[in-house]
């Protein structure tokens, strides 16, 4: 795992790490137990998520609010179709659902570059 990763602190102590692993663009999110004093790892890395188009997904970030752990991530790369989408599980391991409809940042279709321009700095042709 190399791709964006980052640190998550639970609230009974234990820290991981999560990021995005293989090759692009079937990349995973990914994470696992560690120790931040030896730096070994304390679990097995394990697949969490494979976003909702499967499509580069990468620069996980977790969240924990009222027993919920909400991961945000970013899918579609450098194209026309990326976005921004956030996916819930009961436990930090998964599994992971995500409202479709409901994407958290980004263009509903892709052809659409008016509104964005300016906000992204989209190159049109």
């Amino acid at each position: 795992m190399a791709i964006d990763t980052s640190l998550f602190w639970d609230d009974d102590g234990r820290v991981y790490i999560i990021g995005a692993a293989g090759p692009p663009p079937q990349t995973e999110v990914c994470q696992f137990e560690i120790d931040l004093k030896t730096g070994k790892k304390l679990s097995e890395e394990k697949l969490l998520w494979e976003g909702v188009t499967k499509a580069y997904p990468e620069g996980p970030y977790m969240y924990k609010k009222d027993g919920w752990y909400y991961l945000l991530i970013a899918e579609g790369g450098c194209f026309a179709g990326r976005h921004t989408v956030m996916a819930r599980a009961r436990d930090i391991w998964g599994s992971y659902e995500v409202n479709r409809l409901n994407l958290v940042l980004g263009k509903a279709n892709p052809n659409d570059t008016q509104a964005t321009e300016t906000f992204f700095k989209d190159h049109v042709n």
